[in-house]
């Protein structure tokens, strides 16, 4: 980033400089995520709808548009390309404490979309855009129209995941996070336009995973992460194999992972009950 760029930033956005508005911006995303919440709780619903119903209408003209619109939904192509911004800032300053400050962001940003499925599991149940009978939508092209038939959609934990990311992007290149906010904007909107999600599970998600980094801060003065430092100097070998592993992990949200957990559960059913 140039000098006067940075001196941009530095005027425009204070947390460039100091980390006194890390509270307010907190406060702001808990209050968008619970005033999200309210909203889908008690089925209020007009935003949601109009701005569903608007894309919908885009989304069923066009397959060319729809085919080259749907590679943004894709976690290699999205939360990939997010992680190689992680390891770009993580290579940019060797500073120990801007260091820390990635590796809790990033494991946080994790941790942030996992609470957002906790939250779908535990909150009353919320149809997907594509199969609420209240909106009567058009299947986009390209989309199986079964797809999350069994998902609950508030909060979205994609937009956990990568609002958390772009935060941690953010704090450590402020130019940089502000590019991958318009970048998670055009994801999100992509997410809407196919039925996915609502906008509100949108803002929701990303709000929490902005909150949960923001919270995550006093963690970079544990031992662990002192550990963690000391050990990519000691062995890069090993610290950089496995953060790959993590990394790349992360950028399909483990997906492997739950799906075999998932077969293992269902096999598990089945003996049991051809057992009985």
């Amino acid at each position: 980033m140039t000098p006067i760029l940075q001196r941009v930033f530095k005027k425009r956005f204070p947390e460039y400089n100091s980390e006194y508005n890390k509270n307010t911006l907190s406060m702001v995303c808990l209050m968008a995520f619970f005033s999200c919440a309210i909203l889908s709780s008690f089925n209020m619903r007009y935003i949601d709808y109009s701005i569903t119903i608007f894309l919908n209408h885009l989304a069923t003209k066009s397959k060319f548009i729809n085919a080259l619109l749907m590679s943004m939904t894709y976690d290699s192509m999205t939360v990939g390309i997010l992680m190689s911004a992680i390891f770009f800032v993580w290579f940019k300053n060797k500073n120990c404490n801007y260091r820390k400050s990635i590796i809790t962001g990033t494991i946080t940003s994790f941790l942030s979309g996992v609470l957002s499925r906790i939250i779908q599991l535990t909150m009353p149940s919320h149809l997907r855009p594509l199969h609420d009978p209240a909106l009567h939508l058009g299947t986009p092209y390209g989309v199986d129209p079964q797809v999350f038939n069994h998902w609950a959609s508030f909060p979205s934990d994609h937009a956990a995941l990568l609002g958390g990311i772009s935060y941690t992007l953010y704090r450590a290149d402020p130019f940089l996070g502000m590019l991958s906010f318009v970048f998670i904007f055009m994801i999100n909107t992509v997410r809407i336009f196919f039925g996915y999600h609502f906008f509100t599970d949108i803002a929701a998600g990303t709000a929490l995973g902005i909150t949960c980094v923001i919270f995550s801060t006093p963690l970079n003065k544990t031992k662990l992460l002192d550990w963690l430092i000391s050990l990519e100097a000691r062995k890069p070998a090993l610290f950089y194999g496995g953060a790959f592993y993590i990394c790349l992990c992360i950028s399909n949200m483990f997906a492997e992972y739950r799906e075999e957990v998932s077969r293992l559960k269902s096999s598990i059913h089945i003996h049991l009950h051809h057992k009985s």
